[in-house]
């Protein structure tokens, strides 16, 4: 192996051919270890760090190199600068409507690291970052738990909840945050607006935050829309097919709207308690499981029938 070879393809950013080159000369751990941190191959370095002998091993670069990756994602990763962008009248809710207003998110182990990074976006922003917190445990560890509560504005972690024909044991394993965004205000009462996030969200810009609590407070639902481009009659024929006949008919005639603002995407959305929409999305969800049982869609599917029915505008952004 050429050291100035590897150094070459290195500055050139090939690094594949690097990596083939030590492969190929003289064995150098370190210089392998460095190519895939070049690369974000860190499973890859692992694998060369559990093959190397306990002589290389008891090496201060290869020690620290296996204590980072052995330490949780959220400690390896730097902190992100909060991004303070300026703020007009319109971006910033009432204090009487932040006083009501709590966030809602859900998770499980292998959800932690993501529901974590959620919670430190939502915290760095100046607007929400004391804005109380509920989260729904999906099979999150005492410890998790824990770490949660200490960390962040967090009042209750509970289980999932809801009252739906289809009994909890029968929601699919992963649906149960699904079948729960419904059912918000009966998990934890006692607010007015709930800000549902989903766990693998990212919050870069608050201000968008404040056009979802507007439609909350005027509309009942603030919730944005999938790509108008992927909606179609298909799309709309598959909706007709997953839920009971009751409700196609009346949602028909609000098919433009549908079809011209995109469906919902209720990975994000603020409700408010015993609105309209907030009563009828949950009517929708239960008479259609009981007819059809919980599946991947139902909380999506009755989330935008709900919403037509209503005359419920998406936001785009």
């Amino acid at each position: 192996m050429n050291a100035n070879q590897v150094l070459e393809q290195v500055q050139r950013k090939s690094y594949d051919l690097a990596e083939n080159q030590i492969l190929r000369g003289t064995y150098d751990p370190y210089l392998l270890s460095l190519i895939y941190r070049l690369q974000d191959k860190y499973e890859a370095e692992r694998n060369l760090l559990e093959a190397i002998g306990p002589g290389e091993a008891a090496n201060a670069y290869f020690t620290e190199r296996k204590r980072w990756l052995d330490s949780p994602i959220r400690q390896r990763c730097e902190r992100r600068p909060p991004l303070h962008l300026p703020t007009g009248p319109g971006s910033v809710p009432s204090k009487s409507t932040l006083d009501q207003l709590c966030f809602v998110s859900a998770g499980d182990s292998k959800y932690f690291d993501l529901l974590v990074e959620m919670l430190e976006s939502l915290k760095s922003t100046r607007i929400y970052g004391n804005t109380p917190i509920n989260l729904i445990d999906c099979g999150l560890s005492a410890q998790e738990k824990q770490y949660l509560l200490r960390n962040f504005p967090v009042q209750e972690i509970k289980p999932p909840a809801w009252d739906l024909p289809t009994q909890q044991g029968e929601v699919p394993a992963g649906l149960e945050a699904m079948a729960v965004r419904a059912f918000l205000p009966t998990n934890f009462p006692g607010y007015s607006y709930y800000f549902w996030i989903d766990a693998d969200a990212w919050i870069q810009d608050e201000r968008f935050l404040a056009g979802f609590i507007d439609h909350a407070e005027s509309l009942g639902l603030g919730i944005s829309c999938s790509s108008p481009a992927a909606v179609g009659k298909s799309f709309f024929t598959q909706i007709t097919e997953r839920n009971t006949l009751e409700f196609i008919d009346p949602v028909f005639h609000h098919f433009d709207l549908f079809r011209s603002a995109g469906g919902v995407s209720v990975g994000a959305f603020c409700i408010r308690a015993d609105s309209p929409v907030d009563t009828l999305w949950r009517e929708v969800m239960t008479r259609n499981t009981g007819a059809r049982g919980f599946h991947f869609y139902s909380d999506t599917d009755s989330c935008t029938i709900a919403a037509l029915l209503e005359n419920i505008p998406t936001l785009s952004f």
